[in-house]
């Protein structure tokens, strides 16, 4: 009977043991089932089956708004080569400061101040064969001189003379030594440019611009290179925010640059060109300001005429 009673006891203990053991693996493939079942159902799911919150339209964040669409199609519309002056290999006659070769007879221009400095002269026939401006005349040479009178819009006088003998002039001894810059030969290479936002006469405020598109629309012109940027035709790098057809319209008539314009005033406007942008540049000595630079505009039906001394200067203080 002793041996029976432990004989039952053993049994028990390992019938026991067994049954532990059928449990744990019941419960284990149980829960891997279960495991399978939930992966299967996160990676078998179809986009149509999730929920609406977790759908991303392809298109959200890159649609254009309305404003910016219109005001990058103005820009593409109006978009101009402008020629940029570069130093030349080969010396010619186009150059940037140095001393002008004038037509005999042509004598150095003056100013209140008294005798101008020189800035550049340009080969004409060079520059539009470079693809420069179709306003311009097709032959002769322009020169440009300029005086320290910051504000006056006559500052940068420009003359043009037909094909001719020209010879080296000398600058007169009352021309400050700073006003006598180092010479660079140039040579021209077109690029594209873009009417800014300012010469646009666009005021953001209110627009539906993002942040995307201003940045865009204030970087549509042309990688130029490292300045300085002394440039023919085109549109302006304004460091300032200045609508330049304006305020030469406004110079021409002889009024302040903050005098109201109404909407003729503004139709006139649109007929300035800009015929150069002279910067600064310390190689060439030409220091003015804080990175200041020349702006001179023409209007074109007087730049077919070769009519260039009504241009108006802008001085912008960098």
């Amino acid at each position: 009977m002793i041996v029976l009673g432990m004989f039952s006891h053993v049994m028990r203990d390992h019938l026991g043991a067994h049954m532990l053991k059928i449990v744990l693996i019941i419960g284990l493939v149980l829960g891997l089932y279960v495991g399978a079942r939930l992966l299967f159902r996160v990676i078998g799911r179809t986009p149509s089956s999730r929920p609406m919150a977790a759908r991303r339209d392809p298109g959200a964040g890159r649609s254009e708004s309305l404003d910016y669409v219109h005001i990058a199609g103005r820009m593409r519309e109006m978009a101009a080569r402008t020629l940029l002056m570069q130093e030349a290999q080969q010396p010619g006659f186009s150059k940037v400061g140095g001393e002008p070769d004038l037509p005999p007879g042509v004598e150095w221009p003056v100013g209140p101040e008294g005798p101008l400095a020189f800035l550049l002269q340009v080969e004409l026939a060079a520059a539009r064969a470079a693809g420069g401006p179709d306003w311009l005349p097709e032959s002769g040479a322009l020169w440009a001189f300029h005086d320290d009178r910051w504000d006056a819009s006559d500052q940068v006088r420009v003359i043009h003379a037909p094909n001719g003998e020209r010879q080296s002039a000398f600058p007169p001894i009352t021309i400050p030594r700073a006003r006598r810059y180092r010479q660079r030969p140039v040579a021209f290479s077109a690029h594209q440019s873009s009417p800014s936002l300012d010469w646009l006469e666009v005021d953001v405020r209110g627009k539906t611009f993002t942040d995307e598109e201003l940045d865009t629309l204030a970087d549509t012109f042309e990688d130029l290179g490292p300045e300085p940027h002394h440039r023919i035709g085109g549109y302006p790098l304004e460091h300032q925010m200045m609508n330049l057809p304006l305020m030469a319209e406004r110079r021409s008539r002889g009024l302040d640059d903050q005098a109201p314009a109404d909407a003729e005033m503004r139709e006139a406007a649109q007929a300035w060109r800009m015929l150069f942008q002279v910067d600064y540049d310390t190689d060439l000595k030409m220091t003015w300001g804080d990175a200041g630079r020349f702006y001179v505009l023409v209007r074109e039906a007087d730049a077919r005429a070769g009519e260039f001394s009504r241009t108006v200067t802008v001085f912008d203080l960098g």
